[in-house]
């Protein structure tokens, strides 16, 4: 049995397991049944004790990742089938839609004070696109292509282009 930890900002909710069938599990960590903020962090992942099996959680958790080309897109570049919702969150679930991250037992959610933000204008952010499309560094290579060293991480946020944009590239 594989397992992934499920955080809410930097709080654990609960691992999501998968076993030699394939069939997802899902269990609330006592420490966030206990905490006085809790909340179920699905309709259909109410607050209990026990495990959740296979097809509520399967459903929950495999539509936190991208979805059609996109999701097409990743999978190729890491090299996981498109189908393998598991090992799409254990790849990327650190950068699921929501404030839910999906982590490696050894991992933790980086800490959001740990960034420095600016505004960029339209014509800043088209040219930081070009730019870097081209950039190569003597560590990690063109920063479009993440290695295990490095990786770059391209956030968009909102309904369209016309939104938040954050740029990362960190060690991994």
């Amino acid at each position: 049995m594989e397992t992934l930890h499920v955080f809410f900002e930097q709080t654990r909710v609960g691992s999501l397991s998968i076993d030699k069938r394939r069939r997802f599990s899902f269990i609330y960590s006592r420490e966030w049944l206990d905490s006085p903020e809790t909340f179920q962090i699905s309709i259909s992942l109410p607050l209990q004790a026990g495990v959740f099996q296979h097809d509520t959680v399967k459903s929950f958790f495999s539509n936190l990742l991208p979805e059609s080309a996109v999701r097409t897109l990743i999978s190729k570049q890491l090299g996981i089938s498109e189908k393998n919702d598991f090992m799409l969150l254990k790849r990327i679930g650190g950068e699921c839609a929501g404030a839910i991250s999906i982590l490696p037992e050894t991992e933790k959610p980086e800490s959001p004070g740990q960034y420095k933000y600016r505004s960029l204008s339209d014509r800043q952010f088209s040219d930081l696109i070009t730019r870097m499309a081209t950039l190569k560094s003597p560590t990690c290579g063109h920063l479009f292509s993440p290695t295990p060293e490095f990786r770059f991480q391209l956030l968009i946020t909102g309904k369209c282009l016309n939104s938040n944009v954050s740029f990362f590239l960190h060690p991994l």
